[in-house]
């Protein structure tokens, strides 16, 4: 398949502003990200937003200038989670980006069992529904789906698989914190691509953006760049967590002076070390602790994931 469109149906980047008019989380800011979307201004020029206004703005924005670009084999689907499921994000930004966090988790791009069906980051459906209570997103609100490849639908909460990335980040935060605010008042977690790339295979495999032939990968990383400086900006963390080196070196890249960056292991079970009840969880706590990140101790009935 050739020049896969972002969108995955003509005409979607049009579609796309035309859906956000209809949510009514932050409707305020609509009108300050078309004009925007419009102009060659950043979006930290736009006056007076909250935290989490911001990053939503940069949201659209940046979901915007992704439905314009094309792919070509090896992918054959593209699955932009800010097209069909930004009523979840913006719900999750709303809920929980906060000013002078302490640290920012800065994940890669979507994996097929989690951001793909939650619009959250990592976001395993279990801990989306039952701890950070996100509300899902619908058919109605998202409008047509991109095209999805046969083996990686797009069911939303209905999916039934787990992702363990996200079971086992999410997991570092639900065995200390009784309630997300209490995390949520040092950490944010964020992905610096929203786009999920479906490899032209038998099994749709996920193919990561480091992977994305150099023409392709240039604009899409100057326009995640873009965004990850104005969301690091909004946030004013101490320290940028990359979780794997791929999304450290984006940290390092985007990161303003004054701000540290650093890397934990990416929690996906493709990296042995991680592997065993508990031990990825263990080691990302030991590695957060010689960034100089203390975290509390785990909670009476903690369950050691997989």
């Amino acid at each position: 398949m050739n020049g896969k469109r972002c969108g995955a149906l003509s005409g979607r980047s049009q579609l796309s502003v035309a859906a956000v008019k209809r949510r009514k989380t932050c409707m305020a800011c609509y009108d300050r990200a078309r004009e925007e979307i419009k102009s060659v201004h950043t979006v930290t020029e736009l006056p007076q937003q909250s935290t989490a206004e911001r990053i939503i703005v940069c949201s659209r924005v940046l979901s915007t200038k992704l439905a314009k670009m094309s792919f070509s084999p090896p992918v054959s689907h593209v699955y932009n989670t800010y097209e069909y499921a930004l009523e979840s994000f913006e719900d999750y930004v709303g809920k929980y980006a906060r000013s002078s966090c302490e640290v920012l988790l800065l994940g890669m791009n979507p994996g097929p069992f989690g951001m793909v069906q939650t619009g959250i980051p990592f976001g395993d459906t279990d801990t989306v529904n039952s701890w950070l209570r996100v509300k899902a997103w619908s058919q109605s609100d998202a409008g047509s789906l991109p095209e999805q490849h046969p083996k990686r639908p797009i069911l939303g909460s209905r999916c039934e698989v787990i992702e363990r990335s996200g079971q086992r980040l999410w997991s570092l935060a639900r065995n200390r914190w009784d309630k997300p605010e209490g995390f949520f008042q040092r950490f944010f977690v964020y992905n610096y691509c929203p786009v999920a790339f479906v490899r032209d295979s038998p099994g749709g495999s996920n193919l990561t953006p480091d992977k994305l032939r150099t023409g392709e990968l240039q604009p899409l990383q100057t326009a995640c760049d873009e965004a990850l400086r104005e969301v690091i900006e909004a946030l004013g963390p101490e320290i940028v967590v990359g979780v794997g080196k791929y999304a450290e070196g984006c940290a390092r890249r985007c990161a303003p002076p004054g701000v540290r960056t650093g890397c934990i292991l990416h929690p996906s079970p493709a990296s042995p070390a991680g592997n065993g009840a508990g031990r990825w969880e263990e080691l990302a706590a030991q590695q957060l602790a010689a960034l100089g990140v203390e975290l509390p101790p785990r909670l009476a009935g903690a369950i050691s994931v997989k």
